[in-house]
C-alpha cells in the first residue's frame, strides 16, 4: 500500500508538500497522456491509475494537460473538420 503525504493549506484544500519541478511536471503529463491514449482510459480511470502509483493529481489538473499538451501519440491522429460556420449560410440569388 503506498502513503501519499498531503498539506493543508489555508484555503483548507490539500497539496502536495512541495512544488514539483518542470521535468517532475513534464513526466507525469507524459504518464498521462500514456494512460489516455495508449491505453485508452477515462480522465477518472487515469486519476486512479495514478493514485495507485502514488501520484495524486486532480481531475481538473488532468483534464488540463491533457488539453493543453500534444502527445506525439495525438498529434499523428487525424483531427476531424471543423463544423461549418452558421453565418455562412448559402443564399439564393436571383439572377434578373
Amino acid at each position: 500500500m503506498n502513503t501519499i503525504v498531503v498539506v493543508m493549506r489555508a484555503d483548507h484544500k490539500l497539496y502536495p508538500p512541495v512544488a514539483r519541478s518542470a521535468a517532475e511536471i513534464a513526466r507525469l503529463r507524459d504518464l498521462e497522456h500514456h494512460l489516455r491514449c495508449a491505453r485508452g482510459l477515462s480522465i477518472r480511470a487515469v486519476q486512479t491509475a495514478m493514485l495507485d502509483q502514488g501520484i495524486k493529481r486532480s481531475i481538473g489538473m488532468i483534464w488540463r494537460d491533457l488539453n493543453q499538451y500534444e502527445c506525439p501519440r495525438c498529434s499523428t491522429a487525424p483531427r476531424p473538420a471543423p463544423p461549418p460556420d452558421p453565418r455562412m449560410k448559402a443564399r439564393p440569388v436571383a439572377w434578373r
